[in-house]
């Protein structure tokens, strides 16, 4: 089977599904990229993965433009990412398979499906593929949602997201090393773009909870960005520079090391966070997550009271409570971090995304009936307001 994946750039969270669809295929793989990397991300560390021997980079030339164009008309499935939905179109026209790797298009407000503008553009868009083989990859718990509201995709989404790098790993020696690094006190860690809507000043407030608590811990929140200042005078004013560390941008092997030492991680983003990778990231580390209901993996990735706690986006006093509990209960961190690890491990990776892709390929419009995780069917899920937990452990 020949699938093609085309979106903008290639990058250290898409390269593991990459290469096991690579394998999988017996080499009938191909990324198409439609931009070089930016270079504020080589700035960070990154490594510019377009140059990767699978990867045709169709900004650069005439000629790798022609080859895109004649894998859009040959390959049997097309993923469609960022990148020109043209081909979308015209593969729609010959009946051949195409599916759209999408996160939310209504991320501020879902209302805005309703803007006569905005719903006759998108309903323009979407008229083209009804009752054709053109499928979601709902890389957002919310997706399907938004495009139902255009009458799109119904019945036809799947759960998908991001898969970072997630190799088998040895959980108790995982713990061990947590247990020693928790020597100089209890560790948290955020990590992120300092934005706005990231909301890295909701782990300072926690941070001050934690204080007048008692307890000893250090924080960490590895990033860069125009919320800096901003968050650099909060600590001065609740008196948390001996417990608060601002690194700067890291490394990703940087930043999975420190979550590797990390008993605590906080996911504070709201609804405009379409996935939010380092969700994974955290969870394979062994890491306690506390994360934001509104993000586009946390109702994917995680089951309130069982492999994290999920609170109420923008809600402080649930997140502080939620992470006071677990700065005083060390067993059930342990356990939390232990089922997020094999929530990782066990489903949510690229081997296992990688094939039931293909299987899903092969079988459409037929559908393999996973029960959760990568392929499964995806519900409409509403974006509500508050969450509204099925159970709380805690």
């Amino acid at each position: 089977m020949k699938i093609a994946f085309f979106s903008n750039f290639m990058n250290h969270h898409q390269l593991p599904l990459c290469r096991e669809l690579l394998r999988l295929t017996d080499g009938q793989f191909t990324f198409v990229a439609f931009e070089p990397i930016d270079p504020e991300r080589l700035a960070m560390g990154y490594a510019d993965q377009n140059a990767l021997p699978f990867v045709v980079r169709a900004y650069e030339s005439e000629a790798a433009l022609a080859e895109a164009n004649a894998l859009a008309e040959s390959c049997d499935a097309l993923i469609l990412g960022s990148a020109p939905h043209h081909y979308a179109l015209q593969r729609a026209k010959n009946n051949q398979l195409t599916l759209l790797f999408s996160e939310r298009i209504h991320k501020q407000h879902w209302q805005e499906a309703f803007l006569p503008r905005e719903f006759y553009r998108a309903y323009h868009a979407l008229a083209h593929y009804r009752g054709k083989p053109y499928y979601l990859l709902s890389a957002s718990a919310y997706a399907p949602f938004d495009y139902a509201l255009h009458g799109a995709f119904l019945h036809k989404c799947f759960r998908w997201g991001y898969f970072p790098a997630a190799e088998p790993c040895d959980i108790d020696a995982l713990m061990r090393g947590k247990s020693a690094a928790s020597g100089a006190g209890l560790q948290l860690l955020w990590a992120g773009r300092f934005l706005d809507w990231k909301h890295p000043a909701a782990a300072l407030r926690a941070a001050d909870a934690l204080q007048k608590a008692g307890i000893d811990f250090t924080m960490t929140l590895i990033g860069n960005g125009e919320q800096l200042p901003a968050l650099q005078s909060e600590i001065a004013a609740r008196g948390l520079q001996d417990r608060v560390l601002l690194p700067g941008s890291m490394p990703p092997e940087q930043v999975r090391a420190a979550m590797r030492r990390a008993d605590i991680f906080l996911f504070t983003s709201d609804w405009q966070e379409g996935w939010g990778a380092v969700l994974n990231e955290a969870m394979h580390s062994g890491c306690a997550v506390v994360a934001s209901h509104a993000a586009g993996a946390t109702p994917y990735l995680v089951q309130n009271g069982k492999n994290g706690v999920i609170y109420t986006s923008g809600d402080q006093t649930a997140s502080d409570a939620a992470v006071l509990a677990l700065a005083q209960n060390a067993a059930r961190r342990e356990a939390l971090g232990r089922a997020a690890c094999r929530t990782i491990t066990e489903l949510w990776n690229a081997e296992t995304a990688a094939r039931r892709l293909v299987a899903l390929c092969r079988t459409l419009p037929s559908t393999p009936a996973y029960p959760d995780g990568p392929c499964s069917a995806a519900p409409l899920l509403l974006p509500r307001k508050t969450y509204r937990p099925k159970e709380n452990r805690l």
